[in-house]
């Protein structure tokens, strides 16, 4: 439980990072007349959103599926993520969902950019939770 206070927010972080990275902050606040809170609010949002995914995903996947190895438990809560992470992308995108209030589809998501948001965002922070919690060292379990 303790590896998971270091896990979260350094994936969190990491998520911000990139964001930032992939959409600078100086195109996506200074063309648009929102104020930078609003902005703010849409990067902060966009890095919860992975993070809870992928990571959640990642660590139900390494305590539910307890018959398989762990490699093989690891890749399946990472394509889960991966793949729900995907769907919010086209929904978010050519599905045109938005939240209210905030600039999240306007930033991530509007024309092309939520292939972007998928392939060069989601898809390596997946991969990155998923190499955190293999670094984790998990309790013996007992056999039912």
């Amino acid at each position: 439980m303790k590896r998971l206070a270091i896990e979260i927010p350094a994936h969190y972080t990491a998520a911000v990072g990139l964001l930032l990275y992939l959409y600078p902050w100086s195109t996506y606040y200074s063309n648009f007349y929102f104020t930078w809170t609003v902005t703010l609010l849409a990067y902060l949002l966009a890095a919860a959103m992975i993070t809870i995914l992928a990571l959640g995903f990642i660590v139900v996947a390494e305590m539910l599926l307890w018959k398989h190895g762990r490699f093989a438990r690891l890749t399946v809560g990472c394509l889960t993520a991966c793949v729900l992470l995907g769907i919010l992308s086209l929904g978010f995108g050519p599905g045109g969902w938005d939240l209210p209030g905030v600039r999240l589809r306007g930033i991530f998501f509007a024309e092309w950019q939520f292939l972007t948001f998928f392939f060069e965002a989601c898809f390596p922070l997946c991969v990155l939770a998923a190499a955190l919690e293999y670094g984790r060292k998990l309790p013996p379990q007992g056999r039912a």
